[in-house]
């Protein structure tokens, strides 16, 4: 017989801690491989994107003159633009 365990009372690291860790080594990974230069243009919209969502255009930048250079008629890069020309 299967008894609900309160909350409060339940063990280990919070789920959306965990995520947010697990998301952040993701994200250093994928800017270490930037910095080594071994990012593929997936990594580098990936990175664009993590960065927008944190309000944080200037971190994006390089990410995103990178993928410009790279594939500078995408679609992403086309509507992503606007965020960039200022």
């Amino acid at each position: 017989m299967n008894k609900a365990v309160p909350e409060d009372q339940m063990g280990g690291p919070n789920p959306v801690e965990m995520s947010a860790t697990a998301e952040n080594e993701e994200i250093t990974k994928m800017r270490q491989s930037f910095s080594e230069g071994k990012a593929d243009n997936t990594t580098l919209m990936t990175l664009v994107m993590y960065d927008l969502q944190r309000r944080d255009a200037e971190s994006a930048r390089p990410y995103f003159a990178e993928l410009k250079k790279r594939a500078p008629d995408s679609a992403f890069v086309s509507r992503m633009g606007a965020q960039f020309d200022r």
